[in-house]
């Protein structure tokens, strides 16, 4: 045990001073999030193509138009790759989406069918449709008239 009475009670600048950067502070991968899918930009940028080469092609491309010169058919090529890509990717999540928002909707309906119920009702309005659904249970549109 060391003979200093305050090793118990650290004092300020007592111990290490040293401290981790982030490792994100000096990373190359810059994320911007516009307007769209940050899930799907991210894998654009990591697994397709960079914000940087993108805007390389598009600045490659635009210039050469501006100069009336056909653009360098292997800059047009990748740039088409990309555009698939990205369209198989967002293909992809929409997919998955649908998927989530179907098994989220069985679940509802088999733990709430009173909540499922609401919620088509309130989906139904808002598309501008005036049909009512079947009820979740007989007698579940007395009830539900009776509250309003």
């Amino acid at each position: 045990m060391p003979n200093n009475p305050f090793s118990f009670f650290p004092l300020p600048w007592s111990g290490p001073v040293t401290q981790d950067l982030l490792d994100h502070w000096f990373s190359p991968a810059v994320t911007y999030n516009f307007a769209g899918n940050a899930t799907i930009e991210k894998q654009v940028v990591e697994s397709v193509a960079s914000y940087g080469r993108q805007i390389g092609w598009l600045n490659d491309v635009v210039l050469a138009l501006a100069e009336e010169r056909t653009p360098d058919a292997a800059t047009v090529g990748r740039m088409r790759e990309t555009v698939r890509q990205v369209e198989a990717l967002k293909a992809i999540h929409a997919s998955s989406a649908l998927a989530d928002a179907t098994d989220a909707l069985t679940r509802l309906k088999k733990e709430s069918p009173r909540s499922y119920h609401q919620l088509l009702l309130s989906l139904m309005e808002q598309a501008g449709g005036g049909a009512d659904p079947a009820p979740a249970s007989p007698g579940a549109r007395d009830r539900s008239a009776a509250r309003t």
